[in-house]
């Protein structure tokens, strides 16, 4: 009987060690979360605290001009955005505008062409009107292309542009 008594002694000395671990871990682990959240709560507290001395309307406003602020700026970087992508939109109309019209010319020159041949005019002069034709087709396409590499270059300087910006 005795032996019972003292498994009950210690078995509740044992638990008794137990919960006071347990609570002292506890401890530790609220005081730890207190120094690493402490810093932001105190931001917060302060910052809450300011606002009942009758600073809620200045703060207030702040956010208000910041938030108009902001979407100005979104405002602004969508209509470059959009202006960019119809300026690149033209260039690529105009380049294949010039293929076209180049093509045109081709298909010209060779009609010409053969109406010459088979006409039995001379050929050399068929040849040179046709080596001119291609030699100014070229030139247009050179132009349209560097039309083209302008206007990239430009949509490229106003996206920059908006990204500094913002």
């Amino acid at each position: 009987m005795r032996e019972r008594r003292q498994r009950r002694t210690g078995d509740r000395g044992a638990a008794l060690v137990e919960y006071a671990v347990l609570l002292g871990l506890v401890a530790v682990v609220c005081v730890g979360g207190l120094a690493v959240l402490g810093g932001r709560a105190d931001a917060k507290l302060r910052g809450g605290g300011s606002g009942l001395s009758g600073s809620t309307t200045s703060s207030t406003s702040t956010t208000v001009d910041r938030a108009e602020a902001q979407k100005a700026e979104d405002e602004q970087r969508a209509a470059e955005e959009k202006k960019a992508s119809e300026d690149e939109a033209k260039a690529v109309e105009a380049e294949k505008a010039a293929e076209d019209q180049k093509r045109a010319e081709a298909e010209k020159a060779a009609a010409s062409d053969t109406k010459d041949v088979s006409d039995g005019g001379d050929k050399a002069a068929a040849e040179k009107r046709a080596a001119e034709q291609e030699k100014s087709a070229e030139q247009q396409k050179s132009a349209e292309q560097q039309k083209a590499a302008e206007a990239e270059k430009a949509a490229a300087e106003q996206k920059a542009a908006s990204v500094t910006a913002g």
